[in-house]
């Protein structure tokens, strides 16, 4: 409407030329601006479509979902905004603070950059009331969970009641096939929380330093399949009281297992 009153007085040819131009790049820039640029993909058989469509149809980037991922910003908020897309969540490298329990939706996948590159900060504000850090689903079949960390705040405790009993990092409890690999947890109270009915889960690469118990299965009425648990402290050996007082006092358990129906892990160590 604009270009046509400016033409129809009578405008120079080439100042209409430039308010075209100016009106589309706002529209470009405008929020569904995305929608406005083609694209198709490589390859034979690619369908054209949009920028916006196809950026929409992919895994959700945390970064652009406004999650701040500078391990200092609280994002539990944008967290659930962004789990409550249902998509896939790529996170990129960058750490995360939280103060309270994370749910996945059932079978949804995160997908971090690394095990020590995208990873949740939990420290003092942290909500010790929650049941966990990370909560895999609420059912069949559970979330998966590559290539992230959790590294908990401790302060360099000697007496182990003195030491901070956060929540354990991941809760699987009563949900059958979830799957974690390529996981670090550094210096948790409890690492990994799967009782009650786990049947068909699957725990790949793992490394977990916890100050009582890095992972405890009981109640599971199917397998539970295992590749390489690595049980060492992660995360506390840069604080010698922690480590020599509460870590290697005699209460700390690698892996505990009460009922389970089925039970191979490649390597533990």
């Amino acid at each position: 409407q604009e270009l046509l009153l400016r033409y129809n007085l009578g405008g120079d040819y080439y100042e209409w030329l430039n308010a075209g131009d100016h009106i589309f790049r706002a529209q470009v820039a405008a929020d569904s601006g995305a929608g406005l640029v083609g694209f198709i993909n490589s390859g034979a058989g690619a369908v054209a479509t949009t920028v916006q469509a196809a950026l929409r149809n992919d895994a959700l980037n945390l970064k652009t979902f406004g999650l701040a991922l500078d391990g200092v910003t609280d994002d539990t908020a944008k967290w659930a905004q962004a789990i409550a897309t249902g998509k896939m969540l790529y996170w990129p490298d960058s750490p995360s603070l939280v103060t309270d329990k994370i749910t996945l939706q059932n079978g949804q996948i995160l997908q971090g950059s690394g095990r020590t590159k995208s990873y949740f900060v939990i420290n003092s504000g942290f909500n010790l009331a929650a049941t966990s850090v990370l909560q895999l689903g609420t059912g069949e079949p559970g979330a998966q969970a590559f290539d992230i960390g959790f590294q908990f705040v401790q302060a360099d405790q000697g007496v182990r009641a003195s030491v901070t009993a956060y929540p354990p990092a991941i809760d699987g409890s009563g949900i059958p096939r979830f799957m974690l690999d390529r996981i670090r947890i550094e210096a948790a109270y409890d690492g990994i929380k799967a009782t009650g009915n786990c049947g068909g889960a699957y725990i790949g690469f793992i490394e977990v330093g916890a100050l009582r118990k890095g992972i405890e299965f009981d109640g599971s009425l199917d397998f539970v399949h295992g590749k390489d648990w690595h049980f060492w402290p992660f995360g506390i050996t840069t604080k010698a009281t922690l480590l020599s007082g509460v870590y290697y006092d005699g209460v700390t358990q690698a892996a505990k297992f009460g009922l389970v129906d089925g039970l191979a892990i490649d390597t533990l160590s």
